[in-house]
């Protein structure tokens, strides 16, 4: 089969069709699940890829981003209409508003480090105002949405786009702005002067409070989450949640995992740092243990970025991702032809649904994985006759620009023929 794309910006999420039902128990969730990110999302006519080419691709589901906090009722009515087109062509629909992207038209305060510098725009994580605007109002209305329109599931992007410029405010800081203090001393019943933004991380660390201080934000922030996650599936109990950009032992983002989980229902970490380099098994085994410490029912969903991947690199990746965690997401912006033409990522993309994709929720292949090309491991679903079917038809590498001798094909076909 070939497919004529037209790629604008793309970014990619699935989501298993039985998820998208609420048909899966909490342990099966995400247990397999491949995903586009939406792009151009402001402009869904000039998207990259269609849908029907990406059902038609093996994906499952969309993620779909929005600045729905600046503008909530333009946002609304994409994300309906964009649920029934996904619904049409069998693909879940995951709704990606932003954390931190536009200043809300509400009084909050601004995140202090322990340096002392005050962000202009970068909310305190603990700031309620902020929280209730971005996040809880947005996440109600889409969960009332999703009662009318199939959606499957809202994932924040928490990615910091407000903060300053250089290295004032990092992934995983605490914020030490006056409100956020002097809500701990009230709450913590304890005795604190009234403190300068430069003062506050000196004086709880010289007063012995300052573990405590940070124990009380990770609180806050889980119990700010808890309470939102409550609401929204008071509203729709099948609606996922979980969050994009999602950084490794940052307690924002895992007190924000862990009050979105319930038992029931598992939540989905988005990451980015597998976008350079692709897929990296200890880092997804990292966070997996993380969760299992923090009680958190999670599954990290690794980003593979066509940018930093070429065609074959991506498709080692995929099924690389897939063989070992069961899941990815892609993403695609600006320039996603700088590795490789549209032409040999469609190709890559084909491959991998005809030759390599596990199937639905059933589960891989038990067979060995072969090399397609030097340094190109795939492990194909149709078993070694596939692999030897794809290799001796030259659908493979030769479809995207790479080429075997006779020697060479012989070689990796009676290999693959071999393993199985």
């Amino acid at each position: 089969m070939t497919f004529q794309l037209s790629w604008g910006r793309l970014s990619l999420a699935a989501v298993v069709p039985l998820l998208a039902l609420g048909c899966v128990g909490a342990s099966e969730e995400f247990e397999y699940f491949y995903a586009m990110y939406d792009q151009p999302w402001t402009h869904p006519a000039d998207r990259f890829w269609s849908y029907p080419q990406l059902a038609e691709l093996g994906f499952h589901a969309i993620y779909a981003p929005g600045r729905a906090s600046s503008d909530m009722d333009l946002w609304l009515d994409i994300w309906a209409n964009g649920s029934l087109e996904a619904a049409a062509n069998g693909l879940g629909y995951i709704c990606g508003p932003f954390y931190q992207v536009d200043v809300p038209p509400v009084n909050y305060s601004r995140a202090v480090n322990k340096a002392g510098h005050a962000e202009l725009k970068t909310p305190s994580p603990v700031d309620e105002a902020y929280w209730a605007w971005t996040m809880e109002r947005v996440g109600l209305a889409i969960a009332d949405l999703s009662l009318r329109f199939p959606i499957t599931g809202v994932v924040w992007d928490t990615e910091h786009y407000t903060r300053d410029r250089g290295e004032h405010w990092v992934y995983g800081a605490y914020s030490y702005d006056q409100a956020a203090i002097a809500r701990f001393a009230n709450q913590a019943n304890r005795s604190i002067p009234v403190l300068a933004g430069q003062e506050g991380f000196a004086w709880l660390e010289r007063n012995g409070l300052n573990a405590e201080y940070q124990r009380w934000q990770e609180e806050t922030v889980y119990l700010m989450a808890k309470n939102t996650q409550e609401r929204m599936h008071a509203i729709n109990p099948n609606l996922s949640l979980g969050t994009l950009g999602f950084e490794d032992d940052c307690w924002l983002h895992l007190g924000i995992l862990r009050g979105f989980s319930t038992p029931q229902k598992r939540v989905t970490a988005w990451h980015e740092d597998t976008y350079w380099g692709g897929y990296k098994t200890s880092k997804i085994d990292h966070n997996h243990e993380v969760f299992l410490q923090k009680g958190i029912n999670a599954k990290v969903i690794p980003g593979l970025w066509t940018e930093q991947l070429d065609p074959c690199m991506l498709l080692s990746n995929m099924e690389f991702a897939v063989r070992y965690n069961g899941t990815f997401w892609i993403y695609q912006s600006g320039n996603p032809w700088t590795l490789g033409s549209q032409e040999r990522y469609e190709e890559a993309f084909e491959l991998w649904w005809t030759y390599v994709c596990f199937n639905g929720t059933a589960r891989p292949n038990p067979l060995p994985s072969f090399e397609i090309y030097p340094g190109v491991q795939v492990r194909p679903h149709l078993g070694p006759e596939g692999a030897s079917a794809m290799l001796n038809a030259g659908v493979g590498p030769a479809m995207m620009g790479l080429y075997f001798s006779d020697l060479e094909l012989a070689l990796a076909s009676g290999w693959a023929v071999l393993v199985g």
